[in-house]
């Protein structure tokens, strides 16, 4: 999605958001030796990014409009059936149950398995729909 010479107002978005995602996971081991607060802040905003990221990409593939960013759960094995949802389950799980967001955050190990695999989903939802959505390159 980088590499789209332009791009829609939601494609931008998520183009934007997925780079993010990469470069905080990229630095991620840097930032739990030396600054935990700034992974975890940047671990917070890959889980909105890849949770808000299905829904726009469904957004995208059909028109629809969805209440909030876990309706996609619903909905991506219907568009996008070869993605995996069980890291989309687990950051509902953890946006629904703060006390266990928190344990996490006092779990560096634990939290940088589901860092890796947010980011892994996201990337695999995103490459899912350019392969389902494929645009001319004139």
């Amino acid at each position: 999605m980088v590499c789209l010479q332009s791009k829609r107002g939601e494609e931008s978005v998520l183009s934007h958001n997925l780079r993010k995602t990469r470069q905080g996971l990229l630095f991620s081991e840097h930032y739990r030796n030396e600054d935990y607060e700034k992974l975890l802040e940047n671990f917070e905003a890959t889980l909105r990014s890849a949770s808000r990221g299905s829904k726009q990409l469904l957004f995208l593939a059909d028109g629809e409009l969805r209440l909030n960013r876990f309706s996609a759960l619903r909905e991506l094995p219907k568009h996008f059936p070869e993605v995996d949802v069980s890291p989309l389950e687990r950051i509902k799980y953890l946006f629904t149950n703060p006390e266990r967001l928190d344990d996490l955050f006092r779990s560096p190990d634990e939290l940088m398995d589901v860092y890796y695999s947010t980011e892994v989903f996201f990337e695999e939802v995103i490459r899912s729909y350019i392969k389902k959505f494929p645009r001319d390159s004139t």
